[in-house]
């Protein structure tokens, strides 16, 4: 099993997140496990409200704007039905040392 099932659910209620139960999505993800050992370390994450959902936005530094984690196709990874948008990619990259960052 990938480590990437070892999520702090206090982090994401920090992150506003209060219905999140654990679910063992992380098997789904092993088959991009390789993409991860690419990403930089140290980004910067933080959760947007779009409409009544919120979406993860991605930025490598204090001088990049903030922008949606789609956009960043090599770090994107498939999330799990019935989560927010950019969960799958959130633990990943935190794996990467990348912080959450609350606006």
């Amino acid at each position: 099993m990938s480590s990437l099932n070892v999520v702090k659910l206090t982090e994401l209620n920090d992150l506003g997140w209060h219905n999140v139960e654990h679910q063992p999505f992380a098997d789904d993800l092993t088959n991009e496990d390789f993409r991860m050992s690419e990403i930089p370390m140290g980004g910067q994450m933080l959760w947007k409200l779009e409409g009544n959902n919120r979406v993860l936005h991605l930025r490598h530094t204090d001088a990049e704007p903030w922008r949606h984690y789609e956009e960043f196709p090599q770090y994107f990874l498939p999330d799990p039905l019935g989560f927010s948008k950019g969960l799958a990619t959130f633990i990943a990259l935190r794996k990467k040392d990348w912080t959450a960052t609350v606006a």
